[in-house]
């Protein structure tokens, strides 16, 4: 250890208190490392500055000057790996520049007290300081690209083991418009190749899946810029595919599966409901007291007609029973209700009841 005196005392003594406060806040918990690493990096480097200056400019021993110095070093690789962001970075500046710096304000007083062979080794410090600045600039670059593309590489693994275990077909466009992700459930539902199919534009890499439709709806997807879901038809093939987007600024990720069946068979239910409808009018057209009821003799259907004859309406009959509805000669109409059952049609004169009470004989035929 080279003696010090003077300033050098002082500032060298500070050193060590800071050491202690530093290492018993951090005992007793009273402050985070987060918090210790930026004030430790800033306390030191303005603690070095501070002994260059004293070195340079005191009485004491000015061979000092070169400890210093050195200690620029490790202090700039502790910087590099205990802190980050803004503050990290402001520090990495300084601590590049300082001594630099300030060995050019004291330049005059350098050359005043040290022999020629100290400058030339103040001129070689401040050139490989440059350049081990330099050097360690590019390799944490490196470390921490690296550290990204590999972080990035394993949430790509298992975001691609993720969309493989998926049903639904998944597609993913970047902002030009080229494919850059398919999944095997895609690939078997439009029967193409991937290794042919990446990276190229999507139109001619899927022909036939981007029709007039699809395209206007992921159009809208990417100017609405949220979560979008619409049905579209491949007119080529006669296939439908429900299908939800979500645009991002750099790619748009497409989900879609074929509804073809469903939508079919959705047409299918709509044209029969349509039809039944349509009967249903034609019922009511009717003069004549039309109701239909299940073997049970519980009314499904009850035309206008009807409700003009037994005084009943459409929502009070349905869902009764018929001996119900005909409250009088119950006896006769279970009788009636069991001869259709058994011959499958009946024409006959009953009596039954109005919803009034009044009693009437009805043709009728089942």
């Amino acid at each position: 250890l080279r003696a010090v005196t003077g300033v050098e005392t002082a500032i060298v003594l500070s050193s060590g208190l800071f050491g202690l406060a530093a290492f018993a806040a951090l005992y007793f918990r009273k402050a985070t490392v987060k918090t210790l690493a930026p004030l430790s990096t800033s306390y030191y480097a303005l603690y070095l500055c501070s002994g260059v200056m004293a070195a340079v400019l005191g009485n004491g021993k000015h061979v000092n000057l070169f400890t210093y110095l050195v200690w620029f070093f490790p202090l700039l690789v502790f910087n590099k790996l205990v802190n980050s962001g803004p503050v990290g970075r402001f520090l990495d500046r300084f601590l590049l520049g300082a001594p630099l710096a300030l060995l050019a304000a004291l330049s005059y007083r350098v050359i005043a007290v040290y022999p020629i062979e100290s400058l030339i080794v103040v001129v070689a410090y401040g050139l490989s300081y440059v350049c081990f600045a330099l050097a360690l600039n590019a390799a944490t670059r490196y470390r921490e690209a690296y550290i990204v593309e590999r972080e990035r590489a394993q949430s790509l693994r298992i975001e691609s083991a993720v969309l493989e275990s998926i049903s639904d077909c998944f597609i993913s466009v970047d902002s030009e418009n080229r494919l850059v992700y398919i999944n095997d459930a895609a690939i078997a539902e439009l029967g193409i190749d991937r290794q042919l199919a990446l990276h190229h534009e999507v139109s001619p890499a899927i022909s036939g899946f981007f029709s007039k439709s699809v395209l206007a709806g992921l159009r809208a997807a990417a100017t609405a810029g949220t979560a979008y879901e619409f049905e579209a038809q491949i007119e080529e093939q006669q296939l439908w595919y429900r299908i939800r987007c979500f645009p991002r600024p750099e790619r748009m990720s497409i989900f879609f599966r074929n509804i073809t069946e469903a939508v079919l068979s959705r047409r299918d239910l709509e044209a029969a409901a349509n039809q039944v409808r349509e009967q249903s009018e034609l019922l009511d057209k009717a003069q004549d007291a039309i109701f239909i009821s299940d073997y049970d003799g519980c009314v499904l259907y009850w035309n206008k007609g009807a409700e003009r004859l037994y005084g009943w309406s459409a929502e009070e009959a349905k869902g009764r029973l018929l001996v119900d509805l005909f409250h009088q000669n119950c006896a006769e109409v279970s009788a009636a209700l069991a001869s259709v059952s058994d011959l499958g049609e009946l024409t006959c004169e009953l009596s039954k009841c109005h919803k009034g009470g009044r009693v009437f004989i009805v043709e009728s035929r089942s």
